[in-house]
């Protein structure tokens, strides 16, 4: 009998969670009975509500899914989000060893997870966030850059253009083309944050609230002057720092390395071409 999309979806994802160990049969056991067979399953992040069952966070292609096992493989529905009504995604406390995420959803209580690993929470937000900047995570993701506010995207050889949350895209101006991003989590308060490479500026947004982002910092393009990363080890996350002319340096930290790196050889690049941040 062939697998369907969801069993071999969510098997994947279970691996991904596990990291290459075999997930406990109890986890497998009925939950893609949960799941409509063509759903296809992005993300699973293993967490807890309470010390007294297992949970378990899933985002698929058509909802945001909360399920726990007050008995081992006998799962049950404690959220059911559709795409439509997903808001976005924020941790919203940390510990050292643990994250609690909490996902927007409109017209209803946010839902709710503490997830033992800031990696895993990391990677379900930008999962999520992936998943939205190409609609909601009802519809397909884009795979290709769009451009902003309708730009067309470059085909002159430069940098790409990267998505960006369609709530985040009101914070740029017509136009305006986005080279990189850098998710990660203020130090103090543990919110949400995007630091953002344009064309014309360095832009610092902060989550107030899901799906809800302001303005926080931001440096004109012929100001700034350099950038660097640190962590980014099994023991520190990663943070990028951006120097800015007579200013103090626009920082985020609390962010994944692959994700610090790519920023910050995109600006470096741009800046050794003397195109970016390009004047306007």
């Amino acid at each position: 009998m062939t697998a369907t999309t969801a069993e071999t979806t969510l098997l994947a994802a279970l691996d991904r969670t596990y990291r290459g160990r075999p997930a406990k049969p109890s986890i497998y056991r009925r939950l893609h009975e949960m799941l409509e067979p063509e759903e296809t399953v992005h993300c699973v992040a293993d967490g807890y509500r309470d010390y007294t069952s297992e949970h378990l966070l899933l985002l698929t292609d058509r909802r945001v899914l909360l399920v726990k096992a007050p008995i081992p493989g006998r799962w049950k529905a404690m959220r059911d989000a559709p795409a439509t009504a997903v808001l976005g995604g924020r941790q919203v406390t940390g510990t050292l060893t643990a994250a609690s995420v909490e996902i927007g959803v409109q017209g209803q209580k946010p839902v709710t997870m503490k997830i033992g690993d800031h990696e895993a929470a990391a990677q379900l937000l930008r999962t999520l966030e992936a998943l939205r900047a190409g609609g909601a995570p009802g519809r397909s993701a884009e795979r290709d850059a769009v451009a902003v506010n309708g730009a067309p995207p470059e085909t002159d050889g430069g940098p790409t253009v990267a998505s960006v949350p369609s709530e985040v895209q009101g914070l740029l101006a017509r136009g305006e083309r986005v080279h990189s991003v850098f998710e990660g989590w203020s130090t103090w308060s543990s919110e949400h944050q995007l630091l953002l490479l344009t064309d014309h500026r360095v832009l610092l947004a902060g989550e107030q609230a899901p799906g809800s982002w302001i303005t926080q910092r931001e440096a004109a393009a012929p100001s700034v002057t350099g950038v660097r990363s640190a962590g980014g080890t099994v023991l520190k996350a990663a943070s990028v720092t951006v120097e800015v002319r007579d200013q103090k340096p626009i920082s985020l930290g609390k962010g994944a390395a692959e994700s610090a790196q790519a920023f910050v050889q995109t600006l470096e690049g741009l800046l050794r071409q003397g195109r970016g941040p390009a004047p306007s």
